[in-house]
């Protein structure tokens, strides 16, 4: 099974499962319950699209594991303001934007500060900066994405993360995450 394929199952889960539970939570909504918490742990197993990879002597789009992990604090059930970090799980090559020349990149971290806005209701938008680091060389980054989410509970949600970063004269990726938010707080 390739690793798009496997992209576009969790894809199609997940948006079942948003649809499914949809009318569910609606009714809950209207009796008067809200869920907004003021502190959010997130924890997501990741797959990370690294564009101009190298594979087998070729430059490539390259796939990669990574876990991400946020802690997010809101101000109100629109805005809030968190730390994300994300790390990859392997090795790679990559091509350096404007140079032929290639990168090793071993285990890198990445720390971003973010801003979520949500203009509606289950869905977030994702804009920050930040810095990835591994053991040779540091990067900027500059990271937006979407995070549509499904409420399991008053405090669990299941949480998609589609975000797109840009390391600073470096290389850019695109990640796709999928994992739990927990709500910590009153709301």
């Amino acid at each position: 099974m390739t690793t798009k394929t496997i992209h576009l199952l969790i894809l199609q889960g997940f948006l079942i499962c948003f649809c499914l539970t949809g009318s569910a939570q609606e009714g809950e909504q209207h009796s008067g319950e809200g869920h907004h918490h003021k502190h959010n742990l997130n924890v997501l197993l990741a797959h990370v699209h690294i564009l101009n990879g190298e594979e087998d002597g070729r430059i490539r789009g390259i796939q990669r594991p990574s876990w991400m992990v946020a802690y997010n604090y809101s101000f109100n059930e629109k805005w809030a303001i968190g730390l994300h970090g994300d790390i990859i799980l392997e090795t790679f090559f990559v091509e350096k934007s404007g140079a032929e020349e290639l990168l090793e990149r071993e285990y890198p971290i990445s720390l971003v500060g973010a801003g979520t806005f949500k203009p509606i209701e289950h869905l977030g938008i994702i804009l920050g900066g930040g810095m990835e680091f591994d053991k040779s060389e540091a990067f900027g980054l500059v990271r937006f994405g979407l995070e549509p989410n499904l409420m399991l509970s008053s405090r669990i949600e299941l949480i998609l993360n589609l975000s797109y970063d840009i390391k600073v004269d470096a290389y850019d990726n695109w990640n796709l995450g999928f994992g739990i938010a927990y709500g910590l707080g009153g709301s």
